[in-house]
């Protein structure tokens, strides 16, 4: 009686043990913590899609590049940096830009601030050399020339906050929510008392910023990056939220963000309808050969830019339809052909709706013909062809319904 006394009560201390670590109480077990983060790193390894997604190219500063004679000496001219947003736009029409690098000095690098003080100083009144001045200035201005590269062009600037320190260095982005959100209800944030940030001039034309701040796990690994950083009471957005809701035009909606789950087990995460909405519609870009797909929110909230209708959708969870569109370009960015070519694709998204099969097929096929590389108008080539032998029904509305997340 008395050993099942001893075996009972070392039982109980072992339990009261794990469930205070779980709990996070005052102690952590070394050994528990490790087992913990191999647990999560297996699950990740396992769960994680493999291959590549082809929709996102990272654009490394490696050693090559650091020794090509054209780019200049490290850290290059913001008029490299220019150069290559508008290449990037230009040349090879990507959505978005994001920098996971911080430009918060000045670029001296042109020989201009000293131009600048021989203009003010001992060349002040020398016509000839103030006229020159005014001349080159636009060209040797390398942070005006950057500035001007990102200003109207969907780009996201990256920062980062540091502790300790309470040294602070550029200008933050606007905070996405402010201290009265979460005041009284006890959720805790990653807090930091210091930044480092962009030029003032970068952060107001960009089109958003975001943290990339990891948070460091005990074995030196980073698995984690805030989802809200707290700074003066003001929340910040990592640079992947930041960059999410720049792509799909999110306005701030009502989520609930923070450590989610009981006392034993919690885990940081973002739930709501909102973030339901974007899962599914985000899983939708494969059926439509889409890159990015938004929403009509989304469409009315972004100004200058072309859109194309792609469907009426109803997704899982949804009762009622929502129309998704496609990003095209800029307006200024969108050739004629490319207007045209959307013209005629109205007009068959038209007819489809309207059950004109014979002619939406028409204009479906011109299209195929024309631009065989857009997965859109064979997908609704095939729709065409299956509901003239199998119609969709008196109470079909033109929706389309998807029932798998």
């Amino acid at each position: 009686m008395r050993q099942h006394v001893v075996c009972t009560a070392l039982g109980l201390v072992v339990v009261a043990l794990f469930v205070g670590y779980a709990a996070r109480f005052y102690y952590r077990v070394d050994f528990v913590t490790r087992f913990d983060h191999l647990l999560y790193d297996t699950r990740l390894r396992l769960t994680a899609p493999g291959g590549i997604d082809d929709r996102i190219v990272i654009l490394d500063i490696d050693e090559r590049s650091l020794a090509t004679p054209e780019l200049g000496r490290w850290p290059w001219g913001r008029d490299v940096q220019a150069r290559l947003v508008r290449k990037l736009f230009e040349k090879y029409g990507v959505a978005l830009v994001a920098f996971d690098v911080v430009n918060g000095e000045r670029d001296r690098s042109s020989g201009l601030p000293v131009l600048e003080r021989l203009a003010t100083g001992e060349l002040k009144d020398v016509r000839e050399f103030q006229a020159a001045l005014e001349r080159v200035r636009p060209r040797l201005d390398h942070d005006g020339e950057f500035a001007a590269a990102i200003k109207g062009r969907p780009v996201v600037l990256g920062f980062y906050f540091t502790n300790p320190e309470t040294e602070t260095n550029g200008t933050l982005p606007a905070a996405v929510l402010d201290d009265s959100v979460f005041r009284g209800r006890g959720v805790q944030f990653a807090r930091y008392t210091g930044f480092g940030a962009n030029l003032p001039e970068f952060q107001a034309a960009a089109l958003a910023a975001g943290h990339f701040t990891p948070l460091v796990d005990e074995d030196g690994i980073i698995r984690r990056v805030p989802m809200l950083a707290e700074f003066k009471g003001q929340y910040y957005e990592p640079l992947s939220l930041a960059v999410f809701r720049a792509l799909t035009g999110a306005a701030p909606v009502e989520v609930n963000v923070g450590d989610m789950g009981s006392r034993l087990r919690k885990a940081y995460t973002v739930m709501g309808d909102a973030v339901n909405l974007s899962s599914r519609v985000e899983g939708l870009t494969k059926e439509y050969g889409a890159p990015i797909i938004v929403g009509p929110a989304t469409r009315e909230a972004v100004r200058g830019i072309v859109f194309r209708e792609l469907d009426r959708v109803r997704v899982k969870g949804k009762d009622e339809p929502v129309a998704i569109f496609e990003p095209i370009g800029p307006e200024n960015e969108v050739g004629r052909e490319r207007v045209e070519e959307l013209k005629l694709w109205g007009q068959a998204l038209k007819l489809y709706r309207a059950r004109s099969w014979d002619q939406a097929e028409l204009i479906l096929f011109n299209l195929q013909r024309l631009y065989p590389r857009v997965p859109l108008y064979s997908l609704y080539a095939d729709r065409v062809a299956r509901y003239r032998h199998e119609s969709p029904g008196p109470g079909w509305d033109g929706v389309t319904s998807f029932e798998t997340k």
